[in-house]
């Protein structure tokens, strides 16, 4: 089963989701605010002892024509799912924000490869839309950073084409996760631009 975008045009068929096992991902990040041009994100799923392995699926979650406080959508089948690199394609060149790496792929194109823990996790059941929140990614790709989850704000909902509007209607908001950390009853909304 193929994957959607935002890049995509034009959106999913959303009356069929349910019927074909599959969810919608509503999500930002901070690396839409920063510069980028197109943000992906590597996609896992999870192995023994709380490790990942990359599957091979990257979404779309900001094309190069999308603004800044647009959320991006990515259709996915049903399923829990890690994050382990989010690429940002600037002017300036690619910036990579990835989980530590504990076993590399077998054929050098990431496929395969065997993550410590993914950045953040998720989970999209079928004919849902999940408004997963934003993620922050605070300091130096491939150095020291961090990765937190904030709400998005309404207004970004907003800024979804007209064409997306069901994805800004009914939705289940259920922010991603950060490994290792503890679930707060309440999660800050992000900044505003």
């Amino acid at each position: 089963m193929g994957t959607f975008s935002s890049a995509d045009r034009p959106g999913p068929d959303l009356a069929r989701l349910a019927e074909t096992g599959s969810g919608v991902l509503v999500a930002h990040t901070s690396l839409h605010d920063a510069g980028c041009r197109e943000v992906t994100a590597s996609l896992a799923k999870g192995v023994v002892s709380g490790r990942s392995i990359d599957i091979g699926r990257t979404v779309t979650l900001k094309g190069r024509s999308d603004p800044a406080t647009m959320p991006g959508y990515a259709v996915l089948p049903a399923g829990e799912y890690g994050i382990v690199r989010f690429t940002c394609e600037g002017r300036g060149g690619t910036r990579v924000f990835a989980a530590p790496t504990v076993e590399p792929g077998s054929n050098g194109d990431g496929i395969g490869t065997v993550y410590a823990a993914p950045l953040v996790t998720f989970r999209v059941g079928p004919g849902e839309i999940v408004d997963a929140g934003s993620v922050r990614l605070t300091g130096q790709p491939d150095e020291h950073f961090s990765v937190s989850v904030a709400r998005m704000p309404e207004a970004w909902l907003q800024n979804l084409p007209s064409a997306y509007s069901a994805l800004s209607g009914a939705r289940v908001v259920r922010p991603m996760t950060v490994p290792g950390r503890r679930e707060r009853a309440e999660i800050p909304t992000a900044p505003q631009l």
